[in-house]
């Protein structure tokens, strides 16, 4: 029987080596715009392959984004046919203070997070 110069484990060696050089050298190049993205840079920037000499750049622009958040609504009322009545922004124990009257009238109806529906009569 002769014996193979690429057996099982020396392919599956290989193939590990391909793999790891094939992440690192993706990652070397993305670096430079996660740490400025990290960082909050907005701008031009100008990037150098290592392998290569200085002549070959490649240019990088990052730009920020203002995302505006809307806020959640504490509590929902809703009356027998879906229809939204009310929508109530704030902390949920002075609204259980000042709209008590109107919580002890109402059905729960479900919760997520700290948004409740209440069912009105």
């Amino acid at each position: 029987m002769k014996k193979l110069i690429f057996n099982r484990r020396m392919a599956i060696a290989i193939l590990g080596i391909v793999f790891a050089s094939y992440f690192n050298w993706n990652a070397h190049a993305q670096q430079l715009s996660l740490l400025a993205a990290r960082q909050g840079v907005e701008g031009h920037f100008t990037v150098y392959s290592k392998n290569e000499n200085r002549e070959s750049k490649e240019e990088l622009t990052i730009e920020q984004l203002e995302i505006e958040i809307e806020e959640i609504p504490s509590v929902t009322f809703i009356n027998k046919k879906g229809e939204v009545v009310a929508v109530l922004y704030g902390d949920k124990n002075v609204l259980k203070d000042i709209y008590m009257d109107n919580l002890s009238k109402s059905y729960f109806l479900s919760a997520y997070g700290k948004h409740e529906i209440y069912l009105i009569n």
